[in-house]
């Protein structure tokens, strides 16, 4: 008998949710070089995701959702762009722009996380209740945010100055 990683399991129950059940085990073995390779666990994960999505399609919104929002953000943050010259302002309003873009992206990727853990739990998620769950913790994905734009400079910073090492370490 193997032992299963708990982490490693999808598992899609059937609790009056109307799901059925799909399962991706993967064994000891399997995780430590057995007989599952990559391209079956990828089959396996796709497998469960597909089935997730059609048990819930109104996810397929929040893509969109993302994007809508991220125009919305950019358009906020044109205008005041397209008056200024070159200066210290210019860069602080594109850095904002970084950290509330990368913030739109966060949210709804959290918003997605949270109804997939609902449905996990028998729960009938919906688009409302999971953004709202998501922004109960936006202090958190401010943070995130804010730390995500800013690696992404010194990072960018980086490959622009030294070549080689920038495009390895970019990479």
């Amino acid at each position: 008998m193997s032992n299963f990683y708990p982490l490693s399991r999808i598992e899609l129950l059937n609790r009056g949710a109307g799901v059925g059940t799909l399962e991706a085990r993967a064994t000891n073995s399997d995780i430590c070089g057995g007989s599952m390779d990559k391209r079956q666990q990828a089959r396996s994960m796709a497998r469960a995701s597909f089935s997730l999505l059609s048990a819930d399609k109104e996810l397929l919104w929040v893509p969109g959702i993302s994007i809508v929002s991220g125009l919305g953000v950019m358009a906020l943050f044109l205008y005041p762009l397209t008056l200024t010259d070159n200066g210290p302002f210019r860069l602080i309003m594109l850095f904002l722009l970084l950290v509330a873009m990368t913030f739109v992206g966060l949210l709804c990727n959290s918003a997605i996380i949270c109804a997939v853990r609902d449905r996990m739990d028998g729960e009938d998620p919906n688009i409302a209740g999971a953004f709202s769950e998501a922004w109960e913790k936006k202090s958190h994905i401010f943070q995130w945010a804010l730390v995500s734009a800013t690696v992404s400079l010194i990072i960018r910073a980086i490959q622009e100055r030294t070549g080689l090492l920038g495009a390895i370490l970019g990479f």
